[in-house]
C-alpha cells in the first residue's frame, strides 16, 4: 500500500515540476526503485495511468532531457515488469517510437534511449518481436547498424565516438533480442542481410567492443537456420571468424581481452556448424581444432568459458570426421580431460561424454569401413589366383598376407583407442 502511495505522489511531483529537470529525473528515477522487483507496484503504476502519462509526457512539448528521461523509465518498466512490457507492446506505439529515432532534430541521447525502449519491448517477447517487423522498425534500425559507426573513425577515446558506440551497441542488442528468446526464423531472415557488413566490421576492428556484441549478433541470426547458416558459410562468413579466432589464439595468451574476444568467436563459429557439414569442412580447412584446443588449456578461463570451448570443439567433431582427426593429432582427447579432471559443474562432465563419445563412435565407423576395405582387397587377390591358376599361387599369397599384416595393425590400434575411451570416460 505505502508503494502505490508512493507512485501517486512522484507522479504528480512530475506533472507539476515539468520546469524543472532535477526533480523531474529524481521523480523518475524513484518511480523505477519503487517498482523494482515489486511486481504489484509495477501493476498499480500500470493501472493508475502511470504509463500513459509518461508516454503523453514523452509526445508533448517538453525539453528533450525529459524526454529522454521519461523514455528510460518506460524502457526500465518493460523490463522489470511483465504487466508493463504487455501495456506498451503496441503496434502503434512502436511507430512512435520510431519517430524519435528518425528524427534528424532528436539528440542522439533520445535515439539511444528510443532504442533501448525498444530492446525492452522485444526482449523475451514474441509479440515484440512481430511488432518491431510489421512497424518498419527493421530498416531503420538496419541502417543505424550499418551507418552509425565507420570502423576508419574508431576511437574510444573521442567522447563523440563513445555516443556513436552506445547508439551502435543498443541496435545491436535490440537486433539480437528479436531474432532470439524465442528464436525467430523472419526476423532472422531479415538481420541476415546485416551479416556481411557485420564479418566486414571484425576484420576492420578487433576491439572488444565491436566484437563481442557481432559475434553475438551473428551467432543468434544464424542459430537453428540452416538456410542462414549456409549462405553465410558459402559467402565466406565462416571463413572470417575461422581467420580471426587464428588471429587471437596466437595471442590469447597475452592478455584477458584477447582471451574473452577468442570465446566470442568460438561460440560464433560454434553456432554457424550446428549440422552445417560445409561448415565442418570450412572449420577443418581452417585448422580451428587444434586452436580450440590452445585456447582451453589457459588458465585464465572460467567454467563457463571452458564449457563454451567444449561444446564448440563437440560440434566440429560431430559435421566433419576431418576435425576428430585433428582432435586426435593434437592429444585432444587427454587434453579435454585434464582441463577438467577437477570440474565441478554436471554440465561439463556432459560435454566432456559427448565429445569423447562422438570419438568411439567415429573411430567404430572408421574400424568397420577399414574391415571392409581389407576383406575386398583379400577376396580380390584370391579371385586373381583362381584365374592365373596354381603357376600364382605363391607369387600372389605374399601380397595378401602384407595386407592382412597391415590391417591387423590398424585394426589394432583403433580397437586399442576404442578402448582406451572407456577409461577416460571414466576419468571424466
Amino acid at each position: 500500500m505505502q508503494a502505490d502511495i508512493d507512485l501517486d505522489i512522484l507522479l504528480q511531483r512530475i506533472e507539476q515540476n515539468l520546469d524543472n529537470f532535477p526533480v523531474v529525473k529524481h521523480s523518475l528515477l524513484s518511480i523505477i526503485s519503487v517498482c523494482q522487483g515489486n511486481i504489484s507496484a509495477g501493476v498499480h503504476f500500470e493501472y493508475m495511468g502511470g504509463l500513459k502519462s509518461l508516454h503523453n509526457l514523452v509526445k508533448s512539448d517538453v525539453p528533450s532531457m525529459i524526454k529522454e528521461a521519461a523514455l528510460y523509465t518506460l524502457g526500465s518498466l518493460a523490463d522489470i515488469n511483465a504487466v508493463c512490457q504487455k501495456s506498451l507492446c503496441t503496434a502503434k506505439y512502436f511507430k512512435e517510437i520510431m519517430t524519435f529515432i528518425v528524427d534528424k532534430n532528436s539528440s542522439m541521447k533520445l535515439q539511444i534511449m528510443s532504442v533501448c525502449l525498444l530492446l525492452a519491448l522485444v526482449s523475451k517477447n514474441e509479440t515484440g518481436q512481430i511488432f518491431l517487423r510489421e512497424s518498419g522498425c527493421f530498416p531503420v534500425l538496419q541502417n543505424l547498424f550499418r551507418v552509425t559507426i565507420v570502423t576508419s573513425e574508431i576511437d574510444f577515446s573521442d567522447e563523440t565516438f563513445k555516443r556513436k558506440h552506445h547508439l551502435w551497441y543498443a541496435v545491436c542488442n535490440t537486433l539480437c533480442a528479436a531474432v532470439s528468446c524465442p528464436r525467430n526464423e523472419e526476423n532472422q531472415n531479415i538481420c541476415s542481410s546485416l551479416l556481411p557488413h557485420a564479418w566486414a566490421m571484425l576484420e576492420a576492428s578487433l576491439t572488444p567492443e565491436i566484437l563481442c556484441p557481432i559475434c553475438l549478433f551473428i551467432g543468434v541470426t544464424v542459430t537453428g537456420n540452416t538456410s542462414v547458416q549456409k549462405s553465410f558459410t558459402f559467402r565466406g562468413g565462416l571463413d572470417v571468424l575461422a581467420d580471426i579466432l587464428t588471429k587471437l589464439a596466437g595471442v590469447s595468451h597475452l592478455n584477458i581481452s584477447n582471451v574473452k574476444m577468442a570465446v566470442a568467436v568460438t561460440n560464433a563459429i560454434g553456432a554457424c556448424i550446428v549440422d552445417n557439414g560445409l561448415g565442418g569442412i570450412v572449420v577443418a580447412k581452417h585448422q580451428v581444432v587444434p586452436k580450440l584446443l590452445t585456447l582451453l588449456v589457459l588458465e585464465t578461463l572460467n567454467s563457463e568459458e571452458k564449457a563454451s570451448i567444449l561444446v564448440t570443439l563437440g560440434r566440429c567433431i560431430e559435421t566433419c570426421g576431418e576435425n576428430l582427426n585433428l582432435l586426435l593429432q593434437n592429444n585432444g582427447i587427454k587434453l579435454i580431460v585434464d582441463s577438467f579432471s577437477e570440474a565441478q559443474y554436471e554440465v561439463i562432465s556432459n560435454i566432456i561424454i559427448i565429445v569423447m563419445l562422438n570419438s568411439k563412435i567415429f573411430a567404430e565407423k572408421l574400424l568397420g569401413k577399414f574391415f571392409a576395405y581389407v576383406s575386398q582387397g583379400i577376396s580380390a587377390l584370391e579371385n586373381q589366383s583362381k584365374v592365373g591358376g596354381d603357376s600364382k599361387k605363391t607369387k600372389d599369397t605374399l601380397p595378401k598376407e602384407q595386407l592382412q599384416k597391415k590391417g591387423n595393425k590398424v585394426c589394432l590400434f583403433i580397437s586399442k583407442f576404442i578402448n582406451l575411451l572407456p577409461k577416460l570416460l571414466g576419468k571424466a
